[in-house]
């Protein structure tokens, strides 16, 4: 753990061992302390072929944290690095750890928070995690620019997705795949909760119609999303190959924003789906891909709840703009793949409650409508943004690992 040297850092400590033996071994792996504090201040790059493998050590103790700390360098040295790791091309296993974007004791540090976590440069990677807790960037916990073979997230947490103090609604995802093809996507056992764009974004953004590269087996099973605004979607799968399996999960004011079929600034990120509103705008729905004949379908069993909050925040007049819709869980293009199967795919549970999670971001959602705050805009809001009245509930990582409790009545349907 972190002694307040700062050859303590994980980063240095990594980058000693790797300096002695010439490089990562094939069988390394790194184990932090339970209820250990660590920080780190640089970026580590994973090369070709290599792998990075961090995990806590058996035993009893909480998850250890990393917190990244102020990078010391550059024009705005107090800044945090941009990501943990960046993988070239290599393998990252992480298995019960926390890792935080900033260093979250000082919560002002969030002014300064950065991109993400773990991203890619370079093809065929694979990402496995384990039982890890991620929390506060401003863009998306894991970002996968390049053709990989498999990202695989199980039991985990993602917490905190976004921050406008640095970056715009447009980020603030979980899992943000690009145009990317993976052969794998694994979701499984896993909580989003805090998150202002997509939990899963698989999107060509320049060239909606030329798509994405495919996922070629993709599962999303036995999660739960929770009090995320949905800005651009919920699940934006883009491209996929022959299996998509959406089963057995739960949603909480997960689409909290709804449908507002007027919103230019949110609807433009629905183009790869071909569904139009009469008025030309793009179609809102939560779950949506780019239309092809041949992939399998299997969405069932999955259940969907809007709070009282969230829809008192729906029904609003919201400065002529509201009232506004839930949404429509599905595009019309996987209800129509689905066929008679559709009508088991979600159902509605009105009343269920998660026993402790955050408060819903009716704040926030409120500051985008607002003319005089966000104007339905997503750039970058400066001064016209005070984290202390217009932020979402923004818990801490301590929260996330010890007290955020999903779980819920067991006489409920879900």
């Amino acid at each position: 753990p972190y002694n307040g040297d700062t050859l303590s850092y994980v980063n240095w400590q990594i980058i000693a061992d790797t300096t002695s033996s010439g490089g990562l071994l094939p069988n390394r792996v790194y184990e932090l302390v339970r209820d250990g504090i660590y920080l780190m201040n640089r970026t580590l790059t994973i090369p070709s072929g290599k792998k990075l493998h961090i995990r806590a050590a058996e035993g009893s103790g909480k998850k250890p944290i990393i917190y990244l700390w102020e990078s010391g360098t550059g024009s705005t040295p107090t800044r945090p690095p941009g990501n943990f790791v960046v993988l070239n091309g290599a393998n990252l296993e992480l298995k019960n750890i926390c890792i935080a974007g900033f260093y979250e004791p000082e919560p002002d540090r969030v002014d300064g928070v950065q991109g993400g976590l773990i991203n890619t440069t370079a093809v065929g990677n694979t990402i496995v995690i384990d039982g890890v807790v991620f929390s506060n960037i401003n863009g998306q916990h894991v970002r996968v620019g390049n053709n990989s073979k498999k990202v695989q997230v199980t039991n985990s947490i993602f917490a905190n997705m976004g921050a406008l103090t640095t970056s715009n609604l447009g980020a603030g995802k979980g899992l943000d795949l690009r145009e990317a093809a993976i052969d794998t996507l694994i979701v499984e056992n896993t909580t989003f909760v805090n998150y202002q764009d997509r939990a899963i974004r698989h999107y060509n953004f320049s060239n909606p119609q030329a798509g994405t590269g495919n996922l070629g087996y993709c599962r999303i099973n036995h999660n739960t999303f929770a009090n995320g605004m949905g800005f651009h979607g919920l699940l934006s799968l883009g491209n996929l190959g022959s299996k998509a399996i959406i089963t057995d999960n739960l949603f909480v004011d997960a689409f909290a924003l709804g449908e507002d079929s007027s919103d230019a600034t949110r609807t433009a990120e629905w183009a790869n789906t071909g569904e139009i509103y009469p008025s030309g705008n793009n179609r809102i729905m939560w779950i949506f891909s780019a239309p092809n004949d041949t992939t399998q379908w299997t969405v069932k069993n999955n259940y969907y709840t809007v709070s009282s909050a969230g829809q008192a925040w729906l029904n609003d007049n919201h400065f002529g703009h509201g009232p506004f819709e839930v949404g429509s869980p599905l595009s019309w293009h996987i209800n129509s793949r689905l066929g008679a199967d559709s009508v088991n795919a979600f159902k509605k549970e009105d009343g269920l409650t998660l026993n402790n999670i955050p408060a819903l971001m009716t704040n926030m959602m409120t500051w985008y409508e607002d003319p005089t705050g966000g104007n339905r805009t997503k750039n970058t809001p400066g001064s016209v943004f005070d984290k202390t009245t217009d932020d979402y509930d923004r818990r801490v990582i301590q929260y996330y690992r010890d007290t955020l409790d999903a779980s819920y009545s067991t006489s409920a349907m879900a």
